[in-house]
């Protein structure tokens, strides 16, 4: 396979630090804002008992509120190395009411609602890397295939910035490069 196809569609990627309870509907709105389908978690909530990503989406059944933005978590299927997550995200006028006037509604007074996608890598351990390559292979594979062509970045997070690791955009790229042969 030639490398000018393994590159004719690659979705950009947005890199950022986990939410923090005070950051949640900041997050959110980025998702928004960036027209983002596609989240990608490489972080547990609790490593070695501390805390390192706080929980940005709804239990099932609820929703969260950021701001205009309404979170309901629609599924939740575990898989052996990853948990992927839908989203419903709505955007609700100021007073509450549905907002009007989206590119994915045609009159007024429907809902703007977007599908969002969050694949969490559960196989990384506490310390080191995984013992095997192919459920990463296959998780970066899946998400990075996940993005339609016309949506925004995928974004990409790992621990809070109480102990943030940089993630670097040149290795996830090679990585989504390597998984695509």
């Amino acid at each position: 396979m030639h490398l000018k196809t393994l590159l004719c569609y690659l979705p950009s990627l947005q890199t950022t630090q986990g939410p923090l309870q005070s950051t949640t509907g900041a997050f959110w709105r980025m998702v928004w804002e960036q027209d983002v389908n596609v989240v990608v978690m490489i972080t547990h909530l609790f490593e070695n008992g501390k805390p390192k990503c706080d929980p940005y989406w709804p239990d099932a059944g609820s929703e969260t509120y950021a701001g205009c933005l309404v979170v309901t978590l629609l599924r939740e299927d575990v898989l052996a190395s990853y948990t992927l997550r839908t989203f419903a995200l709505r955007k609700v006028g100021a007073n509450g009411a549905a907002a009007s006037g989206s590119s994915s509604s045609s009159s007024k007074g429907e809902e703007e609602e977007r599908t969002v996608y969050q694949y969490h890598f559960t196989a990384w351990p506490d310390h080191g890397v995984p013992l095997h390559a192919l459920p990463l292979v296959t998780f970066v594979r899946n998400s990075s295939n996940a993005c339609p062509r016309e949506a925004g970045p995928i974004v990409v997070h790992c621990r809070s910035v109480r102990e943030h690791k940089e993630i670097s955009r040149r290795d996830f790229l090679s990585l989504r490069s390597v998984t695509n042969l």
